[in-house]
Formats: structure tokens, sequence, C-alpha cells
């Protein structure tokens, strides 16, 4: 019995100095979580690519907007000056009017006085005229020697009447002419009016509407200054996210080495596809994002469907959709160092499997953000990109 006890405690004893022997499920488990975290983390850059398209395709619009009311705002400036030159004229037309009225005024004053001056000479000439009548008229009669002499007497009262006539005729037309004038004033004035509303009218909305360009340009200039703000945080975290990414697939990779790659160096590696080499390793402008961005790899032109090779031999450390990448396989080939594959028509290997070199895994497709049929190819070294011409033949 305790013989048993001791065989038992030694056997304890011994697993626990013996730790490899369970490497295998914790190293599952762990490669399990790390696919968990860079499914999650691929969801998430795959959603702020869609976001920086968005705000990239709204920076466009509100550039086209803001273009647009600056050339409105530009025209409207012309219109501003030609109305200024009318303004001017109806200026000219205003202080016209104000002369003619004044002059109107003047008028009617001169001829308030000459009816004024004419009336009191009326009153006075009938008056006298009334008097004379009456205390003249039977010594006018009884004066006059014979019939004759009455002719030529009332004769010359007649003419002395046909004076008084045209002296009370141009006073009743001096009359006239002051009622015409004030009917004129009035109109002088109603125009006068008129067209001092229609000056300040005009200035006023053509400010308005000036002022309410600035204000749409203003906006938009701010709505498009805030949506790049947003879009450089959103790339800083879109790259952030990359690292992740990367780090994942770095530590996935080494848990992959313990189990499956040697300690033995990648060797030589030989060109993924034939192909003109459209765009290299390093600081470019992207294409789909516009900006100045690091080209992590270089890009293969071939036809849609042209055969991709590994590069060298290798276990497939990924094989799936990859954000931006599309249908992407990565080959750990080393301890050190992996190659990539991207924008692949589709996935015909599949995660763990063993490759030899120049075997294939996949097709030339425009999966993910391309511009056109290519094979983006990478090299990392301890999961950063290296430049892949140092390594290709």
């Amino acid at each position: 019995m305790k013989l048993k006890i001791v065989l038992c405690l030694l056997l304890l004893l011994s697993l626990s100095f013996c730790p490899q022997l369970f490497p295998k499920v914790h190293s599952v488990d762990k490669i399990a979580e790390l696919d968990r975290q860079k499914k999650e983390l691929e969801k998430k850059k795959g959603d702020l690519e869609s976001k920086i398209a968005r705000d990239n395709q709204l920076i466009k619009e509100l550039t086209y907007s803001e273009n647009t009311l600056s050339e409105e705002l530009n025209q409207l400036e012309v219109t501003l000056q030609q109305t200024g030159q009318e303004i001017e004229l109806m200026k000219l037309e205003e202080e016209l009017l104000r002369v003619q009225y004044v002059r109107s005024l003047e008028e009617s004053q001169i001829l308030r006085s000459s009816i004024e001056e004419k009336e009191k000479r009326s009153n006075e000439l009938i008056v006298t005229l009334y008097k004379n009548y009456m205390l003249n008229y039977t010594a006018y009669l009884l004066s006059s020697k014979s019939i004759n002499e009455i002719i030529d007497n009332s004769l010359f009262l007649q003419y002395l009447f046909e004076a008084d006539k045209h002296y009370f005729i141009k006073l009743k037309q001096e009359k006239a002419q002051l009622e015409d004038n004030k009917l004129k004033e009035i109109v002088l004035q109603e125009n006068l009016y008129q067209k001092k509303s229609e000056k300040e009218k005009k200035e006023e909305e053509l400010t308005l509407l000036a002022k309410d360009k600035e204000t749409q340009i203003n906006e938009i200039t701010h709505r498009k200054q805030m949506t790049a703000a947003e879009r450089e945080q959103d790339l800083r975290q879109y790259d952030a996210i990359d690292a992740q990414i990367r780090e994942v697939i770095r530590l996935r990779a080494e848990e992959i080495l313990r189990q499956k790659v040697s300690m033995t160096p990648m060797g030589p590696v030989i060109w993924p596809l034939a192909g003109y080499v459209s765009s290299p390793f390093g600081m470019r402008m992207h294409p789909i994002f516009g900006v100045n961005r690091m080209h992590t790899g270089i890009d293969i032109d071939a036809p849609l469907g042209s055969p991709i090779v590994t590069a060298a031999r290798g276990v497939v450390a990924f094989s799936g959709w990859l954000g931006g990448y599309g249908n992407t396989v990565i080959v750990q080939h080393d301890q050190i160092h992996t190659t990539l594959y991207a924008h692949l028509n589709s996935l015909p290997v599949d995660k763990d499997q063993d490759l030899e070199q120049g075997e294939v895994l996949g097709y030339v497709g425009m999966t993910g953000w391309t511009t056109g049929p290519h094979l983006h190819f990478e090299i990392r070294k301890n999961g950063d990109p290296v430049n892949p011409a140092s390594y290709l033949p």
C-alpha cells in the first residue's frame, strides 16, 4: 500500500516538472483566442474603411458645393458692382426729381405772389368800377350832347373793359397753372419716394444675398475641416488597428511555429507571380484614400485569374478576408518571416496547410480596396513589413 502511494507521488511530481506534455491544448486555446481577437479587429478595421470612404465622398461633395458657392459669390460680386452703377444712376434720377420738385415749389410761390397781387388789384378795380358806375352813369348819359358822343364814350368804356378782361383771363390762367403745379409736385413726391424705396430695397436684397452666400461657404468650410479632422483621426485609429492585427498575426504565427515550423531559416524566395510591378514598396499617394501613406508591399499587375505561388516553403497562417486586403493568404516560413498575398480571386488553401515553394495558393483578383486586378505581395519580418526587393531574385 505504501509502495502504491509513493509511486503515485512520484508520478505527480514527474508531471509537474514536464509541462511540455500539455502544450498542445494550451496552444490551441491561445490560437483560438487570437483568431477571435483578430476577427474583432478586422471588423473594426472594415468599419473604419467604410467610414473613411464615406468621409472622402462627403469631402468631395462639400468641396464641390464650396466651389459652386464661391463661383456664385463671385458672380454676385459682379452683380453688386453693376447694381452699384444702377444705384448711382438712381441717385442722379432722385436728385433730378428733387431739383424739379424744388423748382416747382419756387414757381408755385411766384404764381401765388402774382395771383395775390392780381386778386388785390382786381378787387380794387371792381370796387372802383362799381362806385364809378353808380355815380357817373347818369352824368355820363346827361353829359353826352348827341347819340354819336354816347356811342364814342361807350366804345372807350368797352376798350377799358376788354383790357380788364385780358387781365382777368391772365389771373385765371395763373390759378390754373398753380393747381397743375400742385398735382405735379404730388407726382414728383411719389416718384421720389418710389425711387428711393427701390434703391434701398435693391441694396438690402443684394447685401443679404451676399451675406447668406458667405455664411453658407463658412458653414461648408467648417464642415469640411471637421470631416477632414475626423478622417485623420479615423486613419490614425485605422493604423492602430492594423498594427494590432499585425501583432495578433505575429503572436498566432509564433504559436503555429511552436507546432509546425522548424527552426530552419526561410532561405531564398521566388517571385509569386510573373508581371509588372506597378507600385513599389514605400510612401505613395493612396489610390482609395487620396492621402500619402506607407505602401507595405509591392503591387504586381497581371490578368485576372493568373496563378499565384508561394514564395517559399511554409505553413498557411491565415486564409480569409482581411479588410481592405480582400481575400488574403499569409504564409509563415520560419520563426521570423511571413509572406502576405492580397486581393485574391478566391481562397483555395486552408489555414495550417503545408505549402511547398512554388505551390499555387491562389489567383489574381480584385477583392478589397483595389482599382484593378493585381497581387499585393508583402514580406514581413517579426510582423513588420520589409522591402520585398531585398529578398526577390
